[in-house]
């Protein structure tokens, strides 16, 4: 592995959710002081698609040529979907410099292996799993790198912080599929669970709107909950519920139909959806 170089100028291969996330992050924040003795770091972004890179940030240069991007690039960032990864890193590996570069990805369930065999020895992966909750700074992301590199974890960090309020470094690889089934695809079931709780609110009498409401502030009061007290969600979830009283005859239901066992079940397979995206 290579010391690890300044890093002056991001580029994102694609153009996506997430790039746009990433790059409004690194470009509106004071960040990029952490990754440069200056704060002029540069953002580029690549995308055969025109109307992706006009949603880009204005002070984002765009591309429809990722070869340029890689030129003109300290650290790139692979945000692609994962069937076309191999494709992108093919075309990328001739302007790769070790010596240079750090690559880091999101694109699900493409292992750091994958990124070995394809680029030239020595180059610095990063692998990194964030949700779709970095477009409004409420991220959650995970990422893993081989070794020990400090650097590396400061640089994941330093691009992460301003858009995510978690970014943990994870150990062993094998849970990063894990922690896309639970971070990553997350953020849909707990959506899922709103949209239920509107249903319900509307069968009740509310309007759409007014159950919209009141469903969202709850979920959003609930984690509130947990993240303030620093208590675990069982104990908040008793300190909540009467003995005999309605919160308890809900839950009872909510046993009755094993809706905590379909959830496990929907993270267990989204888990090995990750082995068919390599």
């Amino acid at each position: 592995m290579q010391s690890l170089p300044r890093m002056r100028s991001v580029g994102l291969i694609g153009a996506g959710k997430m790039a746009k996330a990433i790059a409004n992050g690194i470009l509106s924040t004071n960040r990029a002081a952490e990754l440069s003795r200056d704060k002029s770091i540069k953002v580029m972004a690549s995308c055969p698609r025109e109307e992706l890179l006009r949603a880009l940030p204005d002070d984002c240069r765009s591309t429809t040529n990722n070869l340029e991007t890689v030129e003109n690039s300290d650290l790139i960032i692979i945000a692609v979907k994962p069937d076309v990864v191999r494709s992108v890193l093919d075309e990328i590996c001739p302007k790769i410099d070790p010596k240079k570069h750090v690559v880091m990805s999101i694109a699900a369930g493409v292992t750091v292996s994958t990124f070995e065999e394809a680029l030239p020895a020595g180059t610095n992966i990063v692998r990194v799993m964030p949700n779709i909750a970095c477009e409004v700074r409420e991220g959650a992301t995970v990422y893993y790198t081989r070794g020990e590199s400090n650097e590396l974890g400061q640089i994941t960090q330093a691009v992460f912080a301003p858009i995510s309020p978690i970014c943990q470094r994870i150990l062993d690889e094998k849970l990063m599929d894990a922690a896309t089934a639970l971070s990553g695809s997350g953020t849909a079931y707990v959506l899922y669970i709103i949209e239920a709780l509107v249903d319900a609110g509307v069968r009740q009498g509310f309007s759409r709107e007014v159950a919209l409401r009141l469903a969202t502030q709850t979920v959003q009061g609930a984690a509130r909950l947990i993240h303030d007290s620093g208590r675990s969600p069982t104990e908040l979830k008793d300190y909540v519920t009467s003995p005999g009283g309605t919160t308890s005859e809900g839950l009872f239901v909510l046993e009755k139909y094993a809706v905590k066992s379909a959830i496990h079940d929907a993270v267990h397979s989204a888990r090995k959806k990750s082995d068919v995206l390599r």
